[in-house]
């Protein structure tokens, strides 16, 4: 699915976008979709939070997704719109929005983003995420490279059946 996607931005430390001399950590990946600009559910889940944020998002939506009681949330930033609301079941390959330039953000993207909070546990799906080591430990959240994270979580989900 993800690569139906062009990454215009990498996970990890960047320049940033708005001010090129301070470099920062990105904590996800920025994609385009140049053909079509819907936006498509990476993970299935439950739509946890689809509302305006306040802290540079945008409009946006949150996924939680439950891998073997651990919690994984799924971030979709700048969209235009949201076509799913809180609550709502989504499979991998809904169309869950439209990609936008709304909140912080410069040119019409989507950052993708995905993280636990559930560092401290020793969990074998965790430890499973992490092997590739593209992950980053920010404020008591594992954030992973989202390219990464689904290419894993594909295959997890193919081993267990």
């Amino acid at each position: 699915m993800i690569d139906k996607y062009r990454i215009t931005s990498k996970f990890g430390n960047r320049n940033d976008p708005f001010e090129p001399s301070q470099k920062e950590f990105h904590t996800g990946i920025d994609i385009v979709n140049d053909t079509d600009l819907s936006l498509y559910a990476f993970i299935n889940g439950f739509c946890r939070r689809a509302r305006w944020g306040n802290f540079g998002e945008g409009k946006y939506i949150q996924t939680v997704t439950d891998i073997h009681g651990i919690k994984y949330y799924t971030n979709y930033f700048h969209n235009q719109e949201n076509w799913i609301i809180e609550g709502d079941l989504v499979q991998i390959g809904d169309k869950i929005g439209i990609q936008g330039q709304t909140g912080y953000s410069k040119g019409i993207h989507t950052h993708l983003e995905i993280f636990t909070m559930s560092y401290n546990m020793p969990n074998d799906d965790i430890k499973y995420f992490m092997r590739n080591r593209r992950y980053k430990i920010i404020a008591k959240r594992i954030f992973f490279d989202p390219q990464y994270f689904f290419e894993s979580y594909m295959r997890l989900m193919n081993d267990n059946g």
